[in-house]
């Protein structure tokens, strides 16, 4: 079990819903918190709220995780002015203005935008902090908390291909770096890489979302979660040193038992049936 109370949690890209949901349970936790937004203005804001509401130590940094080098910089910034980094949860979770079109119909920028936010960022995160958990856990104890997305799974992907892409990629990230760091201590005794943990959680679509393009209902689609159920969830993969946490719940041993034996045409009527494919009618409607 990982305790949160008193421990210092980073946590990314704040001002979503998905991610104040999350700052505020860490802090109900108990959690201090690092928060990064490429708004600083909605970081401090968030920073003073979580300080007045729950008496933790906050800080607040502008960041655009998109920016390798802005990355870079805070993590040497951080190196100085904040104490021992327990957990890093790298949550950035954005629809472009198009999405509910056609990936036909998405231009490339708007694409690439969405691979630097949510795929690119990733090795940026672990290039500045990775190492710095194998050589220094004084400074960072090296637990990395990535969101993916659990749409390539439930058939949620109309409209959303490229976000699901950029998405999913990560929780290939997570699995190619336990393989390799594994490997490593077992060839190289290299007892320090023992010390990296890491969790990735494949979400639903946050009903947050929704909200912010004036397109909330009081009964949303199935396939939509609130963000509170997902941070809900994240926060006791953390306690529980959970590696894969897949919403909703059965969703992955339905993909990889029954997506593996039934015909694919099967398949996504079984989807069909369930209704998940439907969720992004709401985006277009």
């Amino acid at each position: 079990m990982t305790k949160l109370r008193h421990r210092l949690v980073v946590l990314t890209s704040c001002s979503s819903g998905l991610a104040y949901a999350l700052a505020t349970q860490l802090a109900q936790s108990g959690a201090d918190l690092v928060l990064w937004d490429e708004d600083l203005r909605a970081a401090e804001h968030l920073s003073q709220e979580l300080q007045r509401l729950y008496g933790v130590i906050t800080y607040a940094y502008q960041v655009n995780v998109r920016q390798r080098d802005q990355i870079q910089a805070i993590a040497t910034r951080m190196k100085h002015e904040v104490s021992q980094i327990a957990v890093i949860i790298h949550a950035p979770d954005v629809f472009h203005r198009l999405a509910g079109q056609a990936f036909s119909d998405i231009p490339p920028p708007a694409v690439e935008e969405l691979v630097e936010l949510h795929t690119m960022s990733c090795f940026w995160i672990l290039e500045s902090f990775l190492a710095l958990s194998v050589e220094n856990p004084a400074t960072c104890q090296g637990h990395f908390v990535w969101v993916s997305t659990s749409t390539h799974m439930t058939g949620t992907t109309r409209g959303l291909v490229d976000y699901c892409a950029s998405k999913t990629a990560v929780l290939g990230l997570h699995r190619a770096l336990e393989h390799e760091l594994s490997r490593m201590n077992s060839i190289g005794n290299d007892s320090r890489v023992e010390r990296f943990r890491s969790t990735v959680v494949l979400a639903p679509l946050d009903r947050s979302k929704l909200q912010d393009r004036n397109q909330s209902s009081a009964t949303p689609p199935r396939g939509w979660f609130s963000a509170e159920e997902i941070a809900r969830e994240t926060v006791k993969a953390i306690k529980r040193n959970k590696r894969e946490v897949a919403l909703p719940k059965g969703i992955s041993q339905l993909y990889t038992w029954l997506g593996a034996l039934l015909p694919p045409s099967w398949y996504e009527q079984l989807l069909s049936w369930l209704k998940y494919p439907r969720a992004t009618d709401a985006l277009r409607s």
